[in-house]
């Protein structure tokens, strides 16, 4: 295991929205890691041995009552 080369340089996006459907209904829509880019943290010291995690979706509904 080479631990003196640090990982590749990578470039994230993500994507973030919400919308208020009425006074009571909120939906929400985040994508994290848009493209889906294999990656490695420096900061991690499992870096060695796996790809940090790809692309996360969250589906978010919040209602008031």
């Amino acid at each position: 295991v080479d631990i003196s080369t640090p990982p590749d340089a990578y470039h994230l996006l993500n994507f973030n929205t919400s919308v208020d459907v009425s006074s009571s209904l909120h939906l929400g829509v985040s994508v994290n890691n848009v493209f889906n880019t294999s990656y490695r943290n420096y900061l991690n010291s499992l870096r060695y041995f796996a790809d940090e995690l790809g692309r996360n979706i969250i589906l978010q509904l919040k209602l008031n009552y």
